[in-house]
């Protein structure tokens, strides 16, 4: 719970960054700050009908979404003259995403949702609410970027999947945890990058 907390924090801090670069009000900063944090969670449990969905059930999201707008509106310009402040926020996004495409997979097979689909789940839940603050604020969004950041998340789940009908069902959320999180800090510390298609228009 206090991982999924801090992943809802460092996911709405992304997009209340995007509604800074706007230069927009707050009501902006709250909007894609709750986008980015629960949007992937709500098109999960809309897709497996686990209503209600479960920001409603429990405010502690919204409340946690509203204070980071809030704090980043006003202090973002003094947090970002610190050294170490794209640091912090890209592997707090590691850890984010990770967190997030476990606790996705989890919710969808112990919902009976079948393995691939789980794993499509739990990728959306980690990525979903990303891909909706770029469509809004008119970014490039994830899908279309090299980026090995959607790549990690379906090998955590993948890699929860298959401990999780094994006979070490027991360690399926610390390895898949890793696994998501390794692949994006070798991304992250190399610059690693999918390769892209070499399309060329026919003469």
């Amino acid at each position: 719970m206090i991982l999924d907390y801090f992943g809802t924090i460092v996911f709405a801090i992304s997009g209340c960054i995007v509604a800074a670069r706007k230069q927009s009000d707050i009501l902006a900063f709250i909007l894609l700050g709750l986008v980015t944090a629960v949007g992937g969670g709500t098109l999960r449990d809309l897709l497996i009908g686990r209503t209600p969905l479960f920001w409603l059930t429990n405010h502690t999201y919204l409340l946690i979404c509203i204070v980071t707008a809030f704090i980043m509106f006003i202090g973002l310009q003094h947090i970002q003259k610190s050294r170490h402040y794209k640091f912090i926020l890209l592997w707090s996004d590691a850890i984010g995403i990770s967190t997030f495409s476990i606790l996705g997979t989890h919710i969808a097979l112990t919902s009976g949702i079948a393995p691939v689909p789980a794993i499509l789940l739990g990728v959306s839940t980690a990525c979903f609410g990303g891909i909706l603050r770029d469509m809004l604020s008119h970014e490039v969004t994830l899908i279309f970027m090299r980026d090995i950041y959607m790549t990690a998340c379906i090998a955590g789940s993948i890699t929860y999947s298959l401990l999780f009908f094994s006979d070490y069902n027991a360690y399926a959320a610390p390895v898949g945890f890793v696994a998501c999180f390794i692949l994006r800090a070798l991304a992250i510390k190399y610059s690693l990058k999918l390769p892209g298609h070499r399309y060329f228009e026919s003469e």
